[in-house]
């Protein structure tokens, strides 16, 4: 597994600012999704 940052991205005019909210973990799909084509 591989952790990352949820971000918020809010625009104001021309102007982005980034936050990251809260840690969450990667994790590759299986099953039935990697099967397909």
């Amino acid at each position: 597994s591989f952790y990352q940052q949820l971000k918020v991205i809010t625009r104001s005019g021309a102007t982005f600012t980034e936050r990251d909210v809260i840690p969450v973990r990667f994790v590759p799909m299986t099953g039935e999704v990697e099967r397909r084509p």
